[in-house]
């Protein structure tokens, strides 16, 4: 067996499937394995670069997708003649990576299956920061020595799309800063403030006149000023964090929020009160609230009126529906995947793109005081 011409590191914020195919995908864009080349076995692989065989068996099915190899059972996996598989495009997405971001990688995914069920190859080129946070564009450098005829980029960072005008390759951008960037043919808004008004509207029916905010980043779905307009009492509160999070980055979030939430308990600032809400700007913070809330008998929605941001799939576990501004990254990949073919096709993007949470209220924030419901 060939040496393995890259490696996988634990300390990479890619995921390790990720990694393989990464790694795999560029040995043979560089001809270390050219076509009709026999590739390492699921388990060779595995144990060559240290990683379970399920990692090795899903990265390769990735690559049996994205067209680069064939599977033959009982005999082997071997390197595709490219000119076999007819794209019709080649479109790529990128991000900064974010260690364990179930949002991202669903959304990815969604767009992953949709465009390549449409007959467009589809690449993932995460990116990193250096020791000195400078952005490494190393991996995108090396997808875009391809033919790409879009990028698809989930950043406001404007040091990458200085990196992609030097390709003079079409892009596309997808953030929170609501205009968008010179030089990209299109743009969709990510806007995370989308629900924060019927959220307003719901505690003005249920008869709330106090909103506590829970937050860890400044700015990000701030309910404060809408709160204050509509005349409740607000006021945020904030959650330390370590400065650098580690590995496991939604344990940290959990802990915070816990030990955030226990020490307000402690100093009295956390009581039963039905006319006060607690909004949590993190569904991992949350999970973690809500340990410190049973731990002392507060219980939503009979003591206190708890709202959440939340992910459609990981929403927090709790004996009542939680109330959430939900984000669901799979209605919005494909959401954004219609997007994306409508450019392919007609060569303009569509305008006016959103793709942002809806309010569901649910059981955490009690029942309405007004008499039509």
């Amino acid at each position: 067996m060939k040496a393995i011409p890259f490696e996988v590191r634990r300390d990479d914020g890619r995921p390790l499937v990720r990694q393989v195919v990464d790694g795999m995908r560029q040995a043979m864009v560089c001809g270390y394995y050219a076509p009709g080349d026999a590739l390492p076995s699921y388990s060779d692989l595995a144990k060559a670069l240290g990683v379970s065989p399920i990692v090795t068996k899903t990265a390769f099915r990735r690559l049996v997708d994205e067209g680069f190899v064939v599977a033959r059972p009982r005999v082997g996996t071997f390197v595709r003649d490219r000119a076999a598989k007819r794209w019709l495009g080649h479109v790529v997405f990128v991000g900064f990576t974010e260690d364990g971001n179930f949002y991202q990688a669903l959304f990815a995914a969604t767009l992953r299956t949709k465009l390549m069920d449409a007959g467009y190859l589809f690449t993932e080129a995460s990116l990193r920061w250096n020791a000195r946070n400078v952005p490494d564009f190393s991996v995108l450098d090396a997808v875009l020595s391809r033919s790409v005829d879009l990028v698809i980029a989930r950043s406001s960072d404007r040091r990458l799309f200085r990196h992609l005008a030097k390709f003079n390759v079409p892009f596309i951008t997808i953030d929170g800063e609501g205009e968008p960037l010179p030089g990209s043919v299109g743009f969709t808004h990510f806007d995370r403030t989308l629900a924060i008004d019927p959220f307003v509207s719901s505690c003005l029916r249920l008869g709330i006149r106090e909103v506590v905010s829970f937050t860890w980043i400044h700015g990000v779905c701030d309910v404060v000023p809408a709160c204050l307009k509509a005349g409740l009492a607000a006021r945020r509160v904030r959650v330390p964090l370590p400065k650098h999070l580690p590995t496991n980055r939604q344990e940290a979030l959990a802990r915070a929020g816990m030990e955030s939430v226990a020490k307000k308990i402690a100093e009295g600032e956390i009581a039963a009160a039905p006319d006060r809400a607690y909004f949590f700007v993190d569904d991992h913070i949350t999970s973690g609230a809500l340990l410190a809330f049973a731990l002392v008998g507060l219980e939503a929605p009979r003591d206190i009126r708890i709202a959440t941001w939340a992910n459609a799939g990981i929403v927090p576990a709790y004996p009542h529906e939680l109330s959430r501004m939900e984000m669901d990254p799979v209605a919005a990949g494909r959401q954004e995947a219609d997007y994306v073919l409508e450019y392919l096709h007609t060569g303009t993007y569509p305008s006016g793109g959103v793709i942002g949470p809806k309010w569901i209220q649910g059981e955490t924030m009690g029942r309405s005081v007004t008499s039509d419901e």
